[in-house]
């Protein structure tokens, strides 16, 4: 694999963890409870895929900066899953006779996030 392979998979391993955790985190927010995995998920992506991988520039030698960039961005999925598979059963239970209109609402706000971006 060359650098920008490398590279180019840091960012894309976070979605393909996300793809296979969100049915586990659907399955399971129920019975652990949608708003503590709420919290759980926004800690993880908080403290790994914000703050841990922002200080990642200290760490020197490419396959220490690699391997932490990698399961940094999988516990970001991780947290990216379990935030939005909670988000969607909280929003579902408090608007139970609109769910069409939540999903919807919900995946718009999502994409237009990612089209726009932060400027």
């Amino acid at each position: 694999m060359n650098t920008l392979q490398q590279y180019g998979f840091v960012f894309g391993v976070s979605y393909l963890t996300s793809i296979f955790a969100a049915p586990f985190f659907a399955v399971h927010s129920g019975r652990i409870g949608p708003r503590l995995v709420l919290i759980l998920g926004t800690l993880l992506q908080t403290v790994p895929g914000g703050i841990l991988f922002g200080l990642l520039s200290f760490v020197e030698g490419k396959g220490l900066f690699l391997g932490l960039s990698y399961l940094l961005r999988v516990l970001y999925g991780l947290g990216d899953a379990a935030a939005y598979s909670a988000k969607l059963a909280i929003l579902i239970s408090l608007f139970p006779d609109r769910v069409a209109s939540v999903m919807a609402a919900c995946e718009t706000f999502y994409g237009l996030g990612f089209t726009i971006g932060i400027f």
